[in-house]
């Protein structure tokens, strides 16, 4: 028997073994991300009667309380007569600004929209704020105004589309987003040619459909329950790219292996690891 001829066979299976697990994991988070919100379709999808009131109910309202549009939502989300059954917090866009409980509770599944609007509706509001509320608490319409972040979809693509010399995919695509479970078929049917097609939905994580959000260690146990049943066994590296600080940190709390970051650091992170090319 040919021991050396034996063992090159066995160490160039093993080799090839290797390359196919060999997977590497990229995730997304979706808003401020890879989509952004586009403020100036608050009012676009009424009427222009019903527009018009929109806007002098809101330059009223701005000229006895100088807040920002945000602010002044917030506050009047704040003091309506709902708690929310979570004990942690979860972040505006900002990353800084706490979500109001309301919103908070939507987010994560334990409330529907059409339960939000009745505590909304409990008490009298400018008709600005109902528009903005109606905007916001109306899952197709919300969706409708977002807009996908060009550059950071591109990288989402390329990651994506990246094959070994087999063509089978390098790396895996998901989302970790917090975002409620009736929004979900609306992004993935708008954005189906620039997103959804680059993403394995199946293992993708939001948190309107498992009941807990970001930051709270939660989510991240599931994350790493998804990863762990994708079918490649992952033996490459875990990249989670969200804009808020809070996130990222929680996330490498939970995996000191996983590389966390802000998605404007996204191009030459993937690029220093070999993840895309540097072209």
């Amino acid at each position: 028997m040919n021991y050396q001829s034996m063992i090159k066979k066995l160490f160039f299976v093993f080799l090839c073994a290797c390359s196919v697990l060999r997977s590497h994991v990229v995730i997304w988070d979706v808003n401020g991300v890879l989509m952004q919100y586009n403020t100036r379709k608050l009012f676009s999808a009424y009427s222009f009667k019903d527009t018009l009131k929109g806007y002098f109910s809101a330059a009223a309202q701005f000229f006895k309380h100088p807040l920002s549009m945000k602010e002044v939502y917030f506050n009047t989300l704040n003091q309506l007569p709902y708690k929310s059954a979570t004990n942690y917090t979860v972040y505006s866009e900002d990353g800084i600004t706490p979500l109001p409980p309301l919103l908070k509770d939507l987010m994560i599944g334990s409330i529907t929209y059409e339960q939000a609007k009745r505590v909304w509706y409990s008490t009298e509001k400018p008709d600005f704020l109902n528009k903005v509320f109606e905007f916001n608490f109306d899952p197709e319409r919300f969706v409708n105004a977002q807009t996908i972040r060009t550059e950071t979809v591109k990288l989402l693509q390329q990651c994506a589309e990246q094959v070994d010399k087999k063509g089978d995919k390098k790396n895996v695509c998901i989302l970790l987003s917090n975002c409620g479970w009736e929004i979900v078929p609306f992004l993935k049917e708008k954005f189906a040619d620039e997103i959804s097609k680059y993403v394995d939905f199946e293992h993708s994580i939001f948190s309107g459909c498992v009941g807990c959000a970001k930051p709270d260690r939660s989510i991240f146990e599931i994350l790493e329950q998804k990863i762990n049943e994708l079918p490649k066994k992952v033996q490459g590296k875990i990249f989670f790219f969200d804009d808020q600080k809070v996130n990222c940190d929680a996330g490498h709390e939970c995996n000191k292996n996983m590389i966390c970051a802000h998605p404007d650091d996204a191009p030459s992170i993937l690029a220093d690891h070999g993840i895309i090319s540097n072209n």
